[in-house]
């Protein structure tokens, strides 16, 4: 099965999962990399490693064309930020792989709200392109838990996880599942997340708060305090009684800030 494959870094193991299953690489395709969620240094290198021709700009119709002229049976995406035109007349399968189990979390990057939102399962799936973003037909999803404490990390990683099995599974039964795909019922579309998401609030809960820290983890969150911004990728906190004006520092010591959220009285 020849195909082109469509990504970033972040999944690079589903693109490892169809190799092993002995599909050949045509093309790669990705963008220009604009921040911590598209970064594609490893994908490009992968692509060079290969010998495979690396498309950063926008896909258009004629490239699919090009791609069926080659022989390519299928057009692989995991991660783009582009609208793909239409493959359904161009190629034989033409495939989606979303990290939520759809028909929720529709969008670019769903990760930080399932958290944000306090999901107990989130799943990854596999659909098939069509007009609208993540909405075509499902060929097959993977759910799994979500723990109390989950955080971005863990998140990413539970998703990667369970990506590269899903790949695997399709890559070995693509047929089947493309001829079985199960239509998807209405759903919710999520944009990316936003500054003001990633600013903490210390009028909120501590509970809150590190929810909102967990939920972006190494990518980061904001504290504000007059003009200075500062990055938060870590936090601990508790609750306790106490009278300080919620933001107030109360401790600075080798770098690290200790503020006080909402007033407990």
């Amino acid at each position: 099965m020849q195909f082109a494959m469509v990504s970033f870094d972040r999944y690079l193991g589903i693109l490892n999962s169809f190799l092993k299953e002995g599909w050949r690489p045509l093309k790669f395709f990705s963008s220009p990399s604009q921040n911590e969620f598209d970064d594609n240094r490893f994908f490009v290198a992968e692509a060079a490693r290969l010998g495979i021709e690396v498309q950063l700009d926008r896909i258009t119709a004629s490239d699919l064309f090009e791609l069926k002229d080659q022989g390519c049976d299928a057009l692989v995406v995991a991660g783009y930020k582009w609208k793909i035109p239409d493959p359904k007349e161009i190629l034989k399968y033409a495939i989606n792989f979303h990290p939520s189990p759809l028909p929720i979390g529709r969008g670019p990057y769903p990760l930080p709200r399932a958290i944000l939102e306090n999901f107990t399962y989130w799943g990854v799936s596999c659909h098939r392109i069509n007009n609208s973003f993540d909405a075509g037909d499902i060929l097959c999803a993977k759910n799994f838990a979500l723990s109390s404490d989950e955080c971005h990390e863990s998140l990413t990683l539970k998703v990667e996880l369970n990506s590269n099995w899903l790949a695997a599974h399709v890559a070995q039964n693509v047929d089947f599942l493309w001829r079985n795909a199960q239509r998807q019922n209405e759903g919710s579309y999520w944009a990316g997340p936003s500054i003001e998401e990633r600013i903490i609030n210390f009028d909120h809960s501590a509970e809150n708060i590190l929810r909102r820290i967990r939920s972006f983890g190494s990518l980061g969150t904001f504290a504000i305090f007059g003009e200075s911004w500062f990055i938060v990728k870590r936090a601990i906190g508790w609750q306790e009684h106490h009278l300080c004006v919620p933001g107030q520092i109360i401790n600075f010591n080798q770098g690290k800030l200790t503020v006080a959220s909402v007033k407990v009285v």
